[in-house]
């Protein structure tokens, strides 16, 4: 099965809802000086590598909105890549009305031209994008293809912890009732509106559990020396904020800084 073209139909289905959720609140964002859609842990994360005359380029970029913003806080060359066509044009929209000026393609990961290569400073992902691929192996061979020597990778994602929680379980009781080490990817008609949470009969979405050591070793294998790694309780994917206010404090996010390593 061709488990991307069935996430790019999903994503795709999703954009209006993503749009009348957050589109006037994103451009606002963008268009006010101090101000970015990014929140105090990514802010100060990407101030610490000094993004100034950076190439900058995010892989799963949805509608643009955080690479413009490290182009916003001083990237010479902000590059967004997203499966969804769709979101893309969103993200355009988001550019041209902000005057923040961004290259937006839509584009499946493995398939970005080796034009590309060698080309950034910088490679961002965040949440939401690593359990879209089956192999992060060849996802992480990308990362490395597009950084220059010595060029940095920053993650800041959805911690694999969070793939044991159900989260149709009331907060007031959280089970581990899923597997950690799931093979099989989860597979879902409810809709991707992580914003409102409106449940609609959306296309089949899959979506891959991988493991802390399978990220990490994915990025190993692929020369991306590790520099930095560090867990957070607060949460990122608009899935557990509930759970984040409670006494259990768990393990909801993290974040990654590796550097590609030569020889």
């Amino acid at each position: 099965m061709n488990y991307h073209d069935a996430n790019r139909i999903a994503w795709d289905a999703s954009e209006g809802y993503h749009r009348e959720a957050v589109f006037d609140m994103v451009l606002h964002q963008l268009k006010t000086p101090g101000l970015y859609c990014l929140d105090d842990v990514a802010l100060a994360a990407l101030e610490s590598l000094d993004v100034s005359g950076k190439s900058v380029v995010q892989l799963c970029c949805n509608n643009g909105r955080e690479v413009m913003s490290v182009v916003k806080l001083g990237a010479s060359r902000g590059v967004g890549f997203d499966i969804s066509a769709s979101f893309i044009e969103q993200g355009r929209e988001l550019s041209e009305k902000s005057g923040i000026a961004c290259e937006l393609i839509a584009c499946d990961v493995a398939d970005i031209p080796e034009s590309f290569h060698g080309q950034f400073d910088l490679v961002i992902i965040t949440v939401g994008a690593l359990g879209w691929f089956e192999d992060l192996g060849a996802y992480f061979g990308k990362v490395s293809d597009l950084l220059k020597a010595e060029g940095e990778l920053y993650v800041y994602e959805q911690h694999p912890f969070t793939e044991m929680l159900d989260l149709k379980l009331a907060v007031e009781a959280p089970r581990l009732t899923c597997d950690y080490f799931r093979d099989e990817p989860y597979r879902d008609t409810d809709g991707l509106d992580y914003y409102s949470g409106v449940v609609y009969d959306s296309p089949p979405c899959y979506w891959f559990v991988h493991t802390f050591s399978v990220i990490l070793q994915s990025c190993i294998d692929q020369g991306l020396q590790i520099t930095s790694i560090e867990e957070f309780e607060h949460d990122i994917s608009n899935n557990w904020l509930e759970l984040a206010q409670t006494d259990l404090r768990l393990p909801l996010c993290f974040q990654l800084r590796a550097t590609k390593v030569i020889g």
